[in-house]
């Protein structure tokens, strides 16, 4: 699950790379503290790879919020040019299908219409 991907409503899934995750224990610690924030929905954790899985609802918390979560954990973000490549890529992502939403919810006309006007 690389990036960011938007599900029903307002979820997004998105993976975030550190820089040392270490055993099982501290992958507990990272499970835990995720899951303590209100609109986590899912946390896996690849401490092999540093990686962690998140899916949350975006209507409730937002990726800056998990990031600083992770750093007041002790876990400091990876800061290869790659990681801060795709972090900036998952933060686009989490603006732009937010703004689709707001749009979507303000507007009384379909975003998308099929040949004869009916809302796709």
């Amino acid at each position: 699950m690389a990036g960011s991907s938007m599900g029903a409503e307002c979820e997004i899934v998105t993976t975030i790379r550190l820089e040392n995750i270490g055993g099982h224990e501290r992958a507990v610690e990272i499970i835990n503290g995720l899951n303590a924030l209100e609109g986590v929905i899912d946390v896996e954790v690849a401490s092999r790879l540093g990686r962690v899985t998140v899916a949350y609802d975006a209507c409730a918390v937002n990726l800056d919020a998990i990031e600083a979560a992770l750093a007041g954990l002790g876990f400091p973000l990876d800061e290869s040019r790659a990681a801060r490549m795709v972090r900036s890529l998952n933060h686009f992502i989490e603006e732009n299908a937010m703004d689709s939403m707001r749009l979507s919810m303000s507007s009384s006309y379909p975003l998308v219409a099929d040949k004869d006007g009916a809302a796709r």
